[in-house]
């Protein structure tokens, strides 16, 4: 098995956990957060270049 098909599977143990002891709400809105930080870095970047 290649590392990242084990990550996944990792990945999935957790979050099948996490289902679990209804904590999935948290973790969701835990990577939209994550997601928008990152989009709002990209975003602050490509001004940069544009020079805005």
């Amino acid at each position: 098995m290649s590392a990242a098909a084990e990550c996944r599977g990792l990945l999935w143990l957790s979050v099948a956990r996490r289902w679990e002891e209804g904590r999935y709400e948290a973790v969701v809105t835990l990577e939209l957060s994550r997601f928008h930080i990152l989009d709002v870095a990209f975003q602050k970047y490509l001004c940069d270049v544009s020079g805005r």
